[in-house]
């Protein structure tokens, strides 16, 4: 897989309508907020995407135009020639991190599958403790891509439009449009 330099335009769907005026007021900025319910599939980083529908599911009005500037982007490909490679990156991140998605506590996975499939009987695995396993294996992936210098990661064929991850968005977003509504 290789890696370069991405620049370019892609849109982000921010959930807080407050965060999102602030933002578009220049009272604050996008960058890596406290994880509420999703610390993201291939690691914590900023998700953004080409499909401006794709980001309104995120955000529903309050979408983003911003524009990225990555020194180091890993290119993953999920969907074309690239697929086996990127797959076996992600298995191998998995196998090392632990999984984003499904965290690192197999028997707390295990436990949620169980009830789920059982007709969600009985109290609900608490869903505390495997967010904060699932944050500490998004982190663990961050760490080890920067660490190899890599800022951000490009994908294509994992969410519905093509994606960057980045992984410093303090430095990487270079300009933010807001649409004029959204100046209140």
């Amino acid at each position: 897989m290789k890696s370069g330099p991405v620049v370019g335009w892609y849109f982000h769907g921010v959930g807080d309508r407050e965060a999102f005026r602030k933002i578009c007021n220049r009272e604050d900025t996008l960058r890596l907020a406290p994880v509420k319910n999703d610390p993201g599939d291939l690691g914590r980083g900023l998700y953004l995407t080409k499909l401006k529908t794709e980001a309104k599911m995120y955000g529903p009005g309050t979408t983003l135009h911003v524009m990225v500037d990555a020194k180091n982007a890993l290119n993953l490909d999920f969907k074309g020639r690239g697929k086996e490679a990127s797959r076996a990156w992600f298995d191998a991140m998995q196998s090392i991190y632990g999984d984003p998605v499904q965290g690192r506590l197999s028997q707390m996975a295990r436990e949620y599958d169980e009830w789920e499939s059982g007709g969600m009987i009985g109290p609900e695995p608490p869903y505390e403790v495997r967010l904060k396993d699932r944050v500490e294996a998004a982190e663990s992936w961050r760490k080890h891509l920067l660490s190899k210098g890599i800022d951000a990661l490009k994908v294509s064929g994992w969410d519905l439009g093509d994606t960057i991850v980045l992984l410093n968005p303090e430095s990487q977003i270079k300009k933010i449009e807001c649409p004029a509504k959204a100046h209140r």
